[in-house]
């Protein structure tokens, strides 16, 4: 009898031994099954930050020809009509000055102090972000600003051109480099 029940037992081991390999055999195939479903996954998952990257690079692009096509030759023409035929307001302007005995070249310190005064605070407004908000106390306001004054002025042409657009450029690759994926986990 105890012959029988050995042969039972031994039969009973290989079977569950046999069962455990298949419940194995079936782990290690969802592992797999899994770890190629994970790279799977992450190689196509780049789709999206090489997207957003296009999509900041035609923003930027866009801006900055529009900035360069802008036409600022209304201003020119508005400063040299006004310097060329004087208005009798102006003139009456100008009398007055006279009159009261300031010099006239003290207005043009004037408006080169105003000039000073728009670049520093558009430089104030770069170091804070604000490039084209919030209304009326933003970069592009002050530049805007700048050339109403002086249409030729370097600094504003510049900052228009090439600083704000450079700007979000900078904050679209900070944006970008903060993206963190999550790593794939092989078992």
């Amino acid at each position: 009898m105890s012959l029988i029940n050995d042969m039972l037992r031994d039969l009973s081991q290989q079977h569950s031994s046999s069962t455990e390999n298949s419940l194995l055999l079936n782990d290690v195939q969802t592992a797999t099954w899994e770890r190629e479903k994970i790279a799977h996954f992450f190689q196509y998952s780049r789709m999206p930050l090489v997207l957003i990257s296009l999509l900041v690079f035609l923003i930027g692009y866009g801006i900055s020809q529009y900035i360069s096509n802008q036409d600022f030759s209304s201003l020119l023409r508005e400063s040299s009509s006004v310097e060329s035929t004087p208005s009798s307001q102006t003139v009456g302007n100008l009398q007055q000055t006279v009159a009261q005995g300031v010099p006239i070249e003290q207005n043009s310190s004037v408006q080169t102090d105003k000039i000073y005064f728009l670049i520093d605070q558009a430089s104030r407004a770069m170091t804070l972000d604000r490039l084209t908000s919030p209304e009326n106390d933003n970069a592009y306001f002050y530049y805007q600003e700048l050339l109403k004054l002086d249409a030729n002025n370097p600094v504003a042409i510049a900052g228009l051109k090439k600083k704000i657009t450079d700007r979000y450029l900078q904050m679209a690759d900070r944006f970008i480099q903060k993206i963190t994926y999550r790593k794939p986990v092989f078992i």
